[in-house]
C-alpha cells in the first residue's frame, strides 16, 4: 500500500500542520493566504507563522504575479534533499547513541522474538548495531541453504550489510552444506569462513548464533523464535569459546571431505 503524503512528510521533519500547508500548495499551485488557509483548513494567524518556517526549509517560496504576493510549493525533490541531510546527520550520531544504548550494568537484558517477523527483528538488530570497524562471530548450522535469506531477513538487511561490510569483519563457523552454497557469495563481504568437517558432526541443528557489540543472539528456525542477550560479560565469554573452537578448525578448503 502506498504511503500517504502526510505520513511521508513526517520523515523529513514536518509536523501535521506543516504537511497540510505543503500538500495544499502542491495541489493549488501559487496561492494567496486565504486560499491556502481554506484548502489546508488552518486558521490564518497560524498560517502566518508556518509559512516563514517552510520558506526557511526551502520547500515553500514567495512569488509575485500581477503585483500580488503568492506562495508556492517547491518541487518534492527538495524533500528528498531534506531526507538525505537528515539521514547523514542521524548516521553521524549513531556511534554515540549506540555507546549510550549498550547496557552498562551487570544485569543482562534479554529480548525474546517470535515468528518470522520476530526473527527479522533479530537480524535487523544485528545489522543496525554493528559499528565501523566491528568484529562479529557467527555459528551457521542451518539445514536449508537459502531458507534463512529468503524467509527471514528484513528488506533493509542486504543494504545495511553492504554498507557495514566495508569496515566490519565477520568470522563464520558453518556446516559444509551452508559453506558450499553461501561462502562464495559472502566471501567479498568482509567474512572469513571455517567449516565443521562432516566426519566430526553434520552441524545442522537449524540454529544461528551471532556474537556482536556486547550481545549474543540465538535464532532457532525449529521453533521460529529468537532471543538476544545484551550483556558485555556474556558476549565476551561466548567470544572466547568461539575463538578457541575457531583455532582448532582447519582453514576453509582444507577441511576433511
Amino acid at each position: 500500500m502506498a504511503m500517504k503524503g502526510s505520513e511521508l512528510l513526517k520523515y523529513v521533519g514536518l509536523d501535521e500542520s506543516e504537511s497540510k500547508v505543503y500538500l495544499a500548495l502542491l495541489d493549488l499551485g501559487p496561492s494567496n493566504i486565504s486560499a491556502i488557509a481554506k484548502k489546508a483548513k488552518i486558521h490564518r494567524p497560524v498560517l502566518y507563522k508556518l509559512l516563514p518556517t517552510l520558506e526557511g526549509r526551502g520547500i515553500v517560496s514567495q512569488v509575485v504575479k500581477k503585483k500580488r504576493h503568492l506562495y508556492a510549493a517547491e518541487s518534492p525533490e527538495k524533500l528528498k534533499q531534506l531526507f538525505e541531510v537528515a539521514s547523514k546527520t542521524f548516521d553521524g550520531a549513531m556511534p554515540d547513541l549506540m555507546r549510550m544504548y549498550i547496557p552498562k550494568g551487570k544485569q543482562p537484558v534479554i529480548k525474546f522474538f517470535e515468528g518470522q517477523r520476530g526473527i527479522a527483528q533479530a537480524f535487523e538488530d544485528f545489522a543496525t548495531s554493528l559499528r565501523p570497524g566491528s568484529i562479529y562471530y557467527r555459528y551457521n548450522s542451518i539445514k536449508k541453504p537459502h531458507g534463512r535469506k529468503s524467509n527471514y531477513l528484513p528488506q533493509s538487511y542486504d543494504a545495511l550489510m553492504k554498507v557495514k561490510s566495508k569496515t566490519a569483519k565477520g568470522f563464520i563457523i558453518a556446516n559444509k552444506l551452508i559453506s558450499d552454497t553461501q561462502h562464495n557469495e559472502n566471501a567479498t563481504q568482509g567474512q572469513v569462513w571455517k567449516v565443521i568437517p562432516a566426519s566430526l558432526d553434520i552441524f545442522s541443528h537449524n540454529i544461528t548464533q551471532q556474537i556482536y557489540e556486547g550481545k549474543v543472539a540465538y535464532i532457532d528456525y525449529n521453533s521460529n523464535s529468537a532471543f538476544i542477550i545484551e550483556s558485555k560479560e556474556f558476549a565476551e565469554f561466548q567470544k572466547s569459546i568461539f575463538k578457541l573452537f575457531w583455532d582448532r578448525l582447519p582453514d576453509f578448503g582444507d577441511e576433511e571431505e
